[in-house]
């Protein structure tokens, strides 16, 4: 992919950034809230959780029989990656100290980082990690930007929202999803997969 489309999608992805909203107050940080509403078909498939991310690379493994498969396990450690380093941007209300921006691109950076500010402004961060089951869906890498998508089964059951100075947990909704659904959309930039779009459903899994 050459250099000129990816400034042009850059330049593309950061206007639909500025231009999406943000619910803060009790769901400010969505991921462990379960609050978004789109409908998907349901996910499958099982695979390690996030801590089976931190040591995979992103970059597209070598050409095999199967190539496709080879985009598959590349696009599930870039996603696995992603999350191993939202956890740890969680952790601390930040993202510095952290290779999100490795794994993380266009919307599904702005959101965690939409999302980390306001955790920032409240004090709050989240301690535990979620569990994820992640199967790729479908892949492309016949087009000129190669892309692909995930389906998730994401339980933040662990993953707990806590006061930064007092470490007591926050009380959230007892409705709210602590397992949900998750659509995301990754492409290959410069050899590497990276997340770019990342949908949580409002329903359960």
């Amino acid at each position: 992919m050459s250099r000129a489309v990816h400034q042009s999608r850059r330049a593309t992805i950061r206007g639909r950034s500025r231009g999406a909203g943000v619910a803060v107050g009790v769901c400010a940080a969505l991921l462990l809230s379960g609050c978004s509403t789109d409908t998907d078909p349901d996910p499958g498939g099982t695979t390690p959780d996030t801590s089976a991310g931190a040591a995979a690379s992103s970059t597209e493994p070598a050409a095999d029989a199967d190539p496709q498969a080879a985009a598959k396990t590349a696009v599930t450690a870039a996603y696995l990656g992603y999350w191993e380093e939202k956890v740890a941007a969680y952790s601390r209300a930040s993202v510095k100290g952290t290779r999100l921006k490795t794994y993380a691109v266009g919307e599904a950076l702005a959101a965690t980082e939409r999302e980390l500010a306001a955790l920032s402004k409240q004090g709050y961060v989240a301690t535990g990690k979620p569990r994820t089951t992640p199967k790729v869906a479908s892949v492309n890498t016949s087009g000129q930007v190669p892309s692909a998508t995930i389906s998730d089964c994401v339980d933040v059951a662990a993953w707990t929202l806590v006061d930064g100075a007092s470490k007591k947990p926050i009380t959230l909704p007892k409705e709210r999803l602590t397992r949900y659904v998750s659509r995301v959309t990754a492409e290959r930039w410069e050899g590497r997969w990276v997340i770019l779009k990342a949908t949580q459903e409002n329903r359960s899994c």
